[in-house]
């Protein structure tokens, strides 16, 4: 037991503090596509601009890769709200279409050092054997935030509808992730590493070995699904086919969070005890069947019944993948940073990938294309094989310190 994971299963004041971040940063993911649309963009504009924040999240993940892992989880955390809140800002105020994917692509640099920061504290503090759990309860702290943002930015955004409503919500935005910095700053205990951090590029022997490049696959692709589906195709099915109001679309998206937070917990334990591949196969071949379906829904009440039910695969495939990773790596610190650039990779690809699709073959197509690839995902899965069988891996930390096992 670490010193600041508290006995019995109370939530730790780490855990807390990434559900105040996930308020914060989640608040406008649902109302970007919607927002740039408002601003004159086309569906595939709208799906490059909720890609663009996973340009400096690449940058960062692979010049970082030495530099944030070894920094103190709290300036991590604290930091990175105080930046995603100043390109909030700035997107509020965007006069333009141009000047909000700018913004977006500074509030990039934030996200990056809160998702490395963060899953590396919570890999470093798991014990041996639970490194599935601990990415799950990470995941499911963060998201429990992140699914209420939509309702509070879909409150804020309909006191005046339209354009002005979309820049308010990102105004509160910023004041709320700014605000999150501050109490963060101050209640989160530190948690320095004793590393020296230092600018270098990732460790890229671990794409040498085939088993786990494609683990990695899995990972971006994880992330693709999290991005394009909830944040780019759910948004332009619901306002372009189905003409669903922006509070509508928000509650229909805290749905899917839910549901999403729960199988994140679920997925982590379930992968702990019964392995990775029956904890992740399942999910995919019931996503692809959702998916279809989802492209065909009619009306609010089926949309939020699918929404419901995708959230299960989401969650899954964002948990399970980061698990695989360390399970066959022999540096945890390597490989939760080659994961987070795998993941960079399939954000990028996904969003912007997503908005394409959909302005090619329509909402039914596009998400009919993506379940064909949560199909091939579950080829990829069974060949893979289970991972969680591996011997387990020490993690580089220093002999004292906070962070230090028990």
């Amino acid at each position: 037991m670490t010193p600041w994971a508290r006995a019995g299963g109370r939530i730790s004041r780490f855990h807390v503090s990434l559900t105040v971040a996930g308020l914060g940063m989640g608040m406008t993911g649902s109302l970007t596509a919607v927002y740039a649309k408002a601003l004159g963009a086309s569906d595939t504009a709208a799906g490059v601009a909720v890609a663009s924040i996973s340009v400096s999240l690449l940058v960062v993940d692979v010049l970082g890769t030495r530099v944030v892992p070894s920094l103190d989880s709290r300036l991590s955390i604290s930091l990175a709200l105080a930046i995603f809140g100043v390109g909030s800002l700035a997107s509020a105020a965007a006069p333009t279409y141009a000047w909000m994917v700018a913004a977006r692509v500074f509030q990039g640099a934030g996200a990056a050092l809160f998702m490395t920061g963060g899953l590396q504290a919570a890999v470093r503090m798991s014990e041996p054997g639970r490194e599935g759990r601990a990415v799950g309860a990470f995941n499911m702290a963060f998201f429990l935030g992140v699914a209420s943002g939509p309702l509070l930015s879909a409150v804020v955004s309909e006191v005046r509808p339209g354009l002005d409503g979309l820049r308010a919500a990102f105004a509160v935005c910023a004041l709320t992730n700014l605000v999150a910095a501050v109490l963060c700053r101050l209640g989160l205990p530190s948690m320095p590493t004793g590393l020296r951090p230092r600018l270098a590029l990732p460790p890229l022997g671990l794409l040498a070995r085939p088993r786990l490049g494609a683990v990695l696959l899995l990972g971006a692709f994880g992330q693709a699904v999290q991005v394009g589906i909830p944040f780019t195709m759910i948004p332009l099915l619901a306002t372009d086919r189905l003409g669903l109001p922006v509070p509508a679309l928000s509650a229909a998206l805290s749905v899917l969070a839910v549901s999403n937070i729960i199988a994140m917990s679920l997925a982590g334990r379930a992968s702990d005890r019964v392995g990775r591949l029956w904890g992740l196969l399942p999910a995919l071949v019931w996503g692809a069947g959702v998916l279809v379906l989802t492209g065909r829904a009619a009306g609010l009440g089926p949309f939020v019944i699918c929404c419901a039910a995708i959230g299960v695969t989401v969650g899954s495939v964002v948990v399970v993948p980061a698990a695989m990773v360390v399970d066959l790596a022999a540096d945890r610190t390597a490989a939760i940073s080659g994961y987070r650039i795998s993941a960079d990779l399939g954000q990028l690809a996904g969003a912007a990938g997503a908005g394409a699709l959909f302005g090619a073959v329509g909402p039914s197509g596009a998400l009919d294309v993506a379940a064909a690839g949560l199909f091939l995902a579950g080829v990829l899965v069974a060949a893979t094989g289970d991972t969680s069988r591996c011997p387990a891996n020490t993690v580089q930390v220093p002999a004292e310190g906070p962070l230090r096992r028990a």
